[in-house]
């Protein structure tokens, strides 16, 4: 085996023999003698010794920078240099910037400070080992050719560079002809320095073609009794494109009769379909059947001398599509008697069969009575006389008629069934086939009517003596019946009874045998004319300790009253309160009628001692009327016409307060004891005050208050 030595180290044996050789060859040359020993060194003689080499780095192999056709930033080493004799020197190269694709050969050179120079060599080798670029091609779509599964495509060249800037070749693996369905081609871009890329390309082509289909249509006829057939449809032709077809339809297992249309459908391996119609028609060519019938009989129609057609009952029948009519030849009317009727049968479809019959037509309607007299109620004094009624029939110009009438009248005239029966009236009608009818009158004879009345006029007396009515006795009433029958009369109060005070109803009743009656009134007035009795109590002495002095509620005791008719109320005028004086109290009675009487009561102040204030004051025997208390014109309830007086007695003047539920305006009139009038006010307002006595002298005053017809009155009594 032969051992190869590292190249590293055969570069620097080398090098060493050569430098061996050179110094051997300096020692017997002339100065200034350039010697190259090897490409990376160079040296120059200088009297008879080198005095200056270089030895150039080693040589480079680098890549391309990334997307370029060059190489930059290169790291070219540092050459070797040898000078004797403390020389200096610089060291020089041409190398550039950026190194293109290939091999470039650097100069180095090296000058000492004599200029003498020597110049090596390196070689700086480039190489592109990048890719070029390809731009990836988007998906192409395209239809199949007509009748291919398939399509020729046409291909566009994908985009293609280098860095390098040569050309690009593009090639793919792409088939002439595409089937339908996808297929990926790959496109190879090679530089000019053989590297290369691949990109793909989905090439899809879409078959757009319908599959064909045919089918011829079918005739046929019905199944035996059946409303269809099944039918041979036979083969579609179906083809396709792509090939492989699929054919189906909608074709029901039983065709009815008549036209159904069955589609046929041809699906091909990509799910596109086409289709076509087929039609199969049916014919039917059965005849209905129709069900043998007997000979009929029928009756007339209502109103009519036959029968209508209407009314005869159609046979049966069947059909195996179904039956469109049954119709016959019969005249609208049959005549009574026989008649042979044609009868046809049609189906759907228009096939038709006959069958005859006899039809036996019979007059059985009665002859009608059009104007019977109606059943009626009437009184007895209102029968109605005997119609004849119109009879009509329909076969028959003039039925024979008979009648009879029987009554259901009372002979005893005490019963109400004298005047309360039937009278039925009977009509029989017989036509020429035997029919009869019959018909009634029924007249109820009802007596509905009450008697006539006639009844004693008003009466009006006075009552009895100390009786509470009186005594009346009035004359009989009369009455009359227009069927004759017996009336009894009766009275509420029976005449010569007695009647109590007021107006008395006496009600008057006749009534017949049937029930009816009539009733009218007159009036008995009993007019008590009787004053009740009134004894006032005894009259009052009592006395006080003062002039000013009164007296409140004070016993006046109870009258004594009796009355006819019985007494309502008993009242009388009496004040609240008593002042000095005599005051007069008129006690009233009223009866239950109205009637009053009155009865005089007084009551006597007197002050203890003798009678100071008419002494002082020269007042003699006056008397003290009502406080408050109304004394003419209409009776009026305390409340509604009223004086009120403060302060009373008085020594300035007296507030009077002038009370009334009306508005009408009122006049107050001011009179002394002895009846002097000594102050009028007139056009007073309701429920005011008025201020009087301001100058009054010493003494006894009375205050009448006066509005519409209502008069009240006070006493005023003005002390020194």
């Amino acid at each position: 085996m032969k051992r190869v030595l590292p190249r590293t180290f055969c570069s620097f044996v080398c090098i060493l023999l050569s430098l061996l050789i050179t110094y051997s060859s300096f020692a017997n040359k002339s100065l200034l003698t350039t010697v190259s020993v090897h490409p990376r060194i160079t040296g120059v003689q200088i009297a008879n010794t080198i005095s200056l080499m270089i030895i150039a780095p080693a040589d480079l192999s680098i890549n391309t920078d990334p997307w370029s056709n060059t190489a930059t930033a290169v790291v070219l080493g540092n050459p070797t240099v040898f000078a004797d004799n403390g020389t200096s020197y610089t060291v020089t190269n041409n190398a550039p910037a950026a190194f293109p694709i290939g091999s470039t050969k650097v100069l180095w050179t090296v000058t000492n400070n004599n200029g003498n120079a020597v110049s090596v060599t390196q070689n700086v080798i480039v190489t592109d080992n990048q890719k070029p670029y390809i731009f990836r091609m988007g998906e192409i779509g395209v239809v199949n050719d007509p009748g291919k599964c398939g399509a020729v495509v046409d291909l566009f060249l994908p985009y293609a560079d280098d860095n390098s800037g040569l050309p690009v070749t593009l090639t793919n693996d792409a088939p002439s002809f595409f089937p339908v369905g996808s297929t990926l081609i790959v496109w190879t871009a090679t530089d000019a320095f053989g590297n290369s890329d691949t990109s793909t390309q989905l090439i899809t082509v879409i078959d757009n073609e319908k599959p064909t289909i045919k089918i011829a249509n079918v005739n046929a006829f019905t199944d035996a009794g059946k409303n269809g057939a099944v039918v041979n449809l036979g083969y579609a032709e179906a083809s396709d494109n792509c090939g492989v077809v699929t054919v189906t339809n909608d074709a029901p297992a039983f065709f009815p009769t008549g036209i159904t249309l069955v589609t046929w459908t041809a699906t091909d391996k990509i799910g596109y379909t086409s289709t076509a119609v087929q039609s199969v028609t049916v014919t039917d060519n059965e005849k209905p059947v129709i069900t043998a019938v007997a000979n009929s009989i029928i009756k007339n129609s209502t109103g009519k001398c036959g029968a209508g057609s209407q009314s005869l009952v159609a046979p049966s029948v069947t059909d195996n599509c179904g039956v469109a009519s049954i119709t016959h030849n019969a005249p609208a009317l049959l005549p009574t008697g026989n008649t042979l009727v044609t009868w046809v049968a049609t189906d759907v479809n228009g096939n038709t069969s006959t069958l005859t019959q006899t039809i036996l037509v019979q007059d059985a309607e009665a002859p009608v009575f059009t104007t019977v007299p109606a059943n009626v109620t009437v009184s007895c004094n209102a029968i109605p006389s005997l119609i004849s009624p119109v009879v009509t029939d329909n076969c028959d110009a003039a039925p024979a008629v008979t009648f009879s009438q029987v009554s259901t009248q009372s002979t005893n005239n005490s019963l109400a069934s004298r005047y309360n029966y039937t009278i039925t009236r009977t009509w029989v009608a017989k036509d020429i086939a035997g029919n009869t009818a019959t018909a009634k009158q029924v007249i109820t004879v009802a007596d509905k009517t009450a008697p006539g009345l006639s009844v004693p006029a008003s009466i009006s007396v006075n009552n009895d003596v100390n009786k509470c009515g009186a005594v009346v006795r009035y004359s009989a009433a009369t009455a009359t019946d227009i069927c004759g029958s017996p009336v009894t009369i009766t009275y509420s109060i029976p005449s010569g009874s007695l009647f109590p005070s007021g107006t008395t109803v006496v009600t008057v009743t006749a009534k017949d045998v049937s029930g009816n009656m009539a009733t009218k009134t007159f009036t008995v007035k009993v007019n008590d004319t009787q004053k009740p009795s009134i004894i006032a109590p005894a009259d009052l002495n009592v006395t006080v300790s003062s002039l000013t002095g009164t007296i409140t509620n004070l016993n006046l005791g109870l009258p004594v009253t009796a009355d006819n008719c019985g007494v309502k109320s008993v009242g009388n005028n009496a004040p609240a309160f008593y002042p000095v004086g005599t005051t007069r109290i008129n006690w009233t009675v009223t009866d239950n009628n109205g009637n009053t009487s009155t009865d005089l009561q007084k009551v006597n102040v007197t002050v203890s001692g003798g009678n100071a204030f008419a002494k002082k004051n020269n007042v003699v025997g006056a008397d003290i009327s009502t406080a408050s208390k109304t004394v003419a014109g209409n009776d009026a309830p305390a409340d509604e016409i009223r004086i009120s007086v403060a302060p009373n007695p008085s020594n300035t003047h007296f507030m009077l307060s002038l009370q009334s539920k009306w508005d009408t305006p009122i006049t107050l009139k001011i009179t002394d004891a002895t009846g002097r009038l000594v102050e009028t006010r007139s056009k007073l307002a309701a429920n005011t005050s008025q201020q009087v006595g301001g100058s009054y002298r010493t003494g006894i005053y009375y205050a009448e208050m006066i509005q519409g017809s209502q008069h009240t009155v006070v006493q005023l009594i003005k002390l020194q």
